[in-house]
């Protein structure tokens, strides 16, 4: 918990804050576009090489044109290294995407205000639900039950946004705004 002190009120205003970080377990698509970039990068490298090799004038850049080939193709694969970063100030929620534990990409953000509910991701209410338009994942993996559903309203209309259960933040979600939030029986 943090205090900050107001000049203008001359109190205390308590916020509660809560970080939390996850990395993202690869799944099957995430091993096979690795695999794929690695095997082109090879190809058009190798190709690069040659092309140059055969024609006069760039045969000095071939393997200029190999090293970027190289390093575009280990940037790319370096996007399937995700972790994300959770941050909830009084039920306000900012989830940022972390990739390779370099680069910050903001996810998606949502107020208290227009978040619905709260629930389990294996609840019933879930799977009966047709309006959801929209859905942001932001878990370990997309086969944990132990996963949270928070529904909110979007520009689109409906979404919802899959995080994991994590007890700090489940607290604090529930603290803020209780009669949103279903727990786990």
């Amino acid at each position: 918990m943090i205090q900050l002190y107001t000049k203008e009120r001359e109190d205390f205003i308590m916020e509660q804050i809560t970080e939390v970080l996850v990395q993202k377990e690869p799944d099957k698509m995430d091993v096979l576009k690795k695999t794929g970039i690695v095997i082109a990068a090879f190809i058009i490298a190798i190709l690069s090489m040659m092309l140059a090799a055969s024609i006069a004038i760039l045969n000095s850049f071939g393997l200029f044109f190999a090293a970027v080939v190289i390093f575009v193709a280990y940037k790319f694969a370096q996007t399937t290294d995700v972790e994300y970063e959770y941050c909830a100030i009084n039920g306000d929620i900012d989830v940022d995407k972390i990739f390779a534990k370099k680069r910050r990409k903001k996810y998606v953000s949502v107020t208290a205000d227009r978040i619905e509910k709260i629930i389990p991701a294996e609840s019933e209410e879930l799977k009966t639900r047709t309006d959801i338009k929209k859905t942001y994942f932001a878990a370990r993996s997309r086969n944990d039950d132990t996963n949270y559903v928070i529904i909110f309203k979007d520009k689109a209309g409906m979404s919802k946004l899959v995080i994991v259960d994590d007890e700090k933040l489940m607290l604090q979600l529930l603290m803020a705004m209780p009669r949103k939030v279903t727990k786990r029986v």
